[in-house]
């Protein structure tokens, strides 16, 4: 202290040494602070100060800031900032370093001038510094130095590392690797007005809107356009295995609201495939909480398959619907597919791919030929026209079908059997019936085949196989046998269709004459 000063003032104090020092900063639900720094009339007062200080050298200080009530605090540790002012310029030059919530932070440049400070003024400043990895530039005016909410500022930054640089403040980036951001933050109703400039990984992109803290964004409303030479790179880094590997742009607004995203007429294009979406987002990698309403054109519908997981047919095609992301697996409502003339409806459960367990669908689906679709059947289709209306359910290891839906995939394979079998042909009706059948669909087919002059083999059992001899010794339409010309019942199903016990060689050998007698070849 200049003892001097105090007579004539104002008072110098050559020199100010504080430490260990803990300051709370915390905002209510309102975003008012708990400090006060300057009176309302603030700008009013003379220029100059009663006191000057020379140096100042803060020790051991641990800064806590609560943007609001329920937010995680922020705590910046400084263990040395030292201040000292310029006589020439009336600057205030800074250098310090210290941490930020355990991240290593070092600080240089000036604060603007000891009087605007002194007076609780807005203060001009330019500051350099690192926070980890990244470089960071600072320079512009701020109404309140401990105010997230009232910048204007130019920054820029730049680091090895981008999920790293976003997760010291709260959030979490899919995307990795070098990145280079500048723009401004300046005052803006209800928060910060943002306006980036940004690349990462060969993604470019802008971000325009408001967030509500600097400190704490865990609130934001953004205008979002970036573009990316490789789709299939940025999915790979976001957890999104399967987009094609073709130039990608996106156009939209993203919101966060209590620790939810959500999306707004945001345009996705990929290749040659348009994507309009909207709704909420789940956390990657698995996206689950996804809730989209999406409508979508493209030149190539099988140019999705990987990422669907499913196997399209190729062609131009729309889609629209509600896709959710559930924990077990891919929802959808009232979603339609148009492609190669058909249509297909569908709301339900598309489960876990590629196996859809918990396939549960109630499907319209019409068209001229149903021959394309057969990728996404997984099975060979019969070409021509087709209808089939009905509820398609993964059960265990087969599907369940309701009665339209299982007279439909009847028809289709009564008539690729018509395509397929010759006089002569071998044709094996083998296994269980699927859920929901009964044996006059078995009837029918095994009808079909020796109408059309194959040779029939049936392997089951059971009463199955009991009904469906009984019913096929009725002859066809032309007077020849409907009879299997071979079965292969073990000795347990030949013995229900004996109606007896066949303990011997020679019982199970009588048993089966039996069954040739009555004309099984």
């Amino acid at each position: 202290l200049d003892l001097l000063s105090l007579r004539a003032g104002p008072i110098r104090v050559p020199e100010l040494e504080i430490a260990d020092v803990r300051l709370l900063l915390e905002a209510d639900g309102e975003g008012r602070g708990n400090w006060v720094f300057s009176s309302p009339r603030a700008q009013d007062r003379p220029s100059g100060s009663p006191v000057e200080l020379g140096r100042v050298t803060l020790l051991g200080l641990e800064l806590v800031y609560r943007a609001r009530p329920e937010a995680a605090p922020v705590t910046v540790d400084v263990g040395q900032l030292e201040a000292h002012l310029d006589p020439a310029t009336r600057r205030v030059e800074v250098g310090g370093s210290g941490r930020w919530d355990r991240t290593p932070w070092e600080l240089a440049g000036w604060l603007g001038t000891f009087d605007d400070l002194a007076a609780a003024r807005p203060i001009d400043h330019e500051l350099t510094g690192r926070l980890g990895d990244t470089t960071i530039e600072i320079r512009g005016r701020a109404r309140d130095r401990l105010a997230p909410g009232q910048p204007n500022l130019e920054v820029a930054a730049a680091g090895p590392d981008l999920a790293a640089a976003l997760e010291r403040f709260g959030l979490r980036s899919p995307l990795g690797g070098e990145f280079r951001v500048s723009g401004r933050f300046t005052p803006a109703g209800g928060g910060v007005g943002v306006d980036l400039a940004g690349t990462a990984g060969g993604i470019a992109a802008t971000a325009r809107g408001v967030v509500r803290a600097l400190a704490t964004p865990d609130r934001f409303d953004l205008a979002l356009e970036a573009t990316a030479p490789d789709a299939a790179a940025v999915g790979r880094w976001i957890g999104l295995e399967g987009l094609p590997p073709r130039p990608a742009a996106l156009a939209g607004r993203l919101r966060r609201e209590a620790g939810r995203l959500t999306l707004e007429d945001t345009t996705l294009r990929v290749g040659g495939t348009t994507i309009l979406v909207a709704g909420a987002l789940g956390a990657p990698p698995r996206f689950v909480g996804t809730d989209l309403s999406v409508r979508a054109t493209g030149s190539d519908l099988a140019e999705l398959s990987s990422i669907t997981r499913l196997r399209l047919p190729p062609g131009p095609f729309e889609v629209a619907g509600r896709f959710r992301r559930e924990e077990g697996g891919l929802g959808i409502d009232d979603a339609e597919l148009r492609t190669g003339g058909a249509r297909v409806r569908a709301s339900g459960a598309l489960g876990e791919p590629p196996r859809a367990l918990g396939l549960d669908l109630t499907v319209d689906a019409t068209g001229p030929d149903s021959a394309p679709l057969a990728r996404l059947a997984g099975i060979a289709l019969p070409p021509g026209p087709f209808a089939l209306s009905g509820r398609v359910a993964r059960d265990g290891p087969g599907l369940a079908l309701d009665a339209p839906a299982l007279a439909a995939a009847e028809a289709a394979l009564a008539l690729r059997l018509d395509q397929l079998l010759a006089p002569g042909d071998w044709c094996e009706l083998a296994g269980s019936l699927p859920p929901g059948a009964g044996t006059g669909s078995w009837l029918r087919l095994a009808r079909q085949v020796r109408t059309r002059g194959a040779r029939l083999v049936i392997d089951t059992g059971g009463t199955v196989l009991a009904e469906l001899l009984q019913a096929l010794k009725d002859p066809l339409a032309d007077g020849r046998s409907a009879l299997p010309a071979l079965i292969k019942p073990n000795r347990a199903e030949l013995e229900e269709l004996a109606g007896r016990a066949l303990p011997t060689l020679a019982e199970v050998a009588e048993a089966a004459a039996a069954l040739q007698a009555g004309g099984v070849e």
